[in-house]
């Protein structure tokens, strides 16, 4: 298994689902946003895969790094699944994806076990 670690994420392939784990740090930054993707990037080895996104202990980005992650965040993804708290962050999630309308397909599940399920059709 393929396996990154640093200040912003845990990142790991399995079974052809890219799992992201953001970790609690303050300040997300476009810099944050930044070596967020390029990690990400560099771990996929130009190969797309769709993505379990746990967001449960993120800090909310800057609006920079929102709109960065939504384009530039999106390469290389087939889709995205948001894992998240089914209180707050739900919404603040179906939020993001309102307004900052990803490129790719994208969703919000408050259960692993849903958003695995909702990857595994892009899985090839």
């Amino acid at each position: 298994m393929d396996y990154i670690k640093n200040t912003y994420a845990e990142i790991y392939i399995d079974e052809g689902i890219l799992y992201f784990k953001y970790l609690p740090f303050e300040n997300f930054d476009i810099e944050a946003a930044k070596t967020i993707v390029t990690e990400r990037l560099k771990l996929q080895k130009e190969v797309p895969f769709p993505v379990l996104c746990d967001i449960r202990q993120l800090t909310l980005p800057d609006i920079k790094a929102r709109r960065y992650l939504a384009v530039e965040g999106s390469m290389l993804t087939k889709a995205v699944a948001y894992w998240t708290d089914p209180i707050g962050k739900e919404y603040l999630s179906q939020f993001f994806i309102s307004v900052n309308q990803p490129p790719i397909p994208t969703a919000v599940f408050t259960e692993k076990s849903d958003a695995v399920e909702y990857l595994q059709s892009f899985v090839l």
